[in-house]
């Protein structure tokens, strides 16, 4: 018997450790990293006052939850500020733009001081939203309207609608129509709203 010699050989052991080395061989798939969340969902907390020097009447939104206060010097508005979005949007929209682009806005409407949300914006995949609680000093007339919350708000009308902004993206107003005050407000640790 005669064994293969030279070019013969070199090649058969060549194709028998390759053919070898491909047998115990797993396929390496490169999965990409998954991408940084763009949405961070949750809710944000916040309080303000309105001074109350003068007022007869102060009309809030239909779903606000008005009650009674004995401190006669301000309304206080206490504000859960929402973010629950499944979208996917262009750019981050986190908790800091819930907390900077939603809030309250005041005009005066006569005798009456008119306050609405502003910033709300929704869509199929979720969106923004304010829950209000509102302490009324007692001897102030109240009243409650559909049409002072929501996207359609009032204080949204020709507002500067929002995209990328230094607070992440936004989909609503980031600032009330011209008309209308910004109320100014801070974090609630106590999350009143709740």
């Amino acid at each position: 018997m005669r064994f293969a010699s030279g070019p013969l050989l070199k090649f058969l052991v060549y194709a028998a450790v390759s053919l070898a080395g491909c047998e115990g061989e797993k396929p390496q798939v490169k999965v990409a990293a998954e991408p940084p969340a763009l949405v961070e969902n949750g809710t944000v907390y916040e309080r303000a006052r309105v001074d109350a020097q003068g007022l007869v009447k102060v009309v809030f939104p239909k779903d606000a939850v008005v009650r009674r206060t004995h401190a006669p010097e301000a309304i206080q508005l206490f504000m859960a500020k929402e973010l629950q979005f499944f979208g996917h949007p262009p750019a981050a929209i986190n908790l800091r733009s819930a907390r900077a682009y939603l809030g309250c806005a005041t005009r005066k409407d006569g005798r009456a001081l008119l306050v609405a949300t502003y910033g709300e914006w929704g869509s199929k995949e979720g969106g923004a939203r304010i829950r209000l609680l509102v302490l009324v000093p007692e001897g102030i007339e109240t009243e409650q309207r559909d049409e002072l919350s929501g996207p359609e708000s009032p204080a949204n009308h020709g507002a500067e609608l929002s995209s990328a902004g230094p607070d992440g993206y936004w989909y609503g107003a980031k600032a009330p129509a011209k008309d209308w005050t910004a109320v100014s407000s801070s974090p609630d640790p106590q999350k009143t709203a709740e």
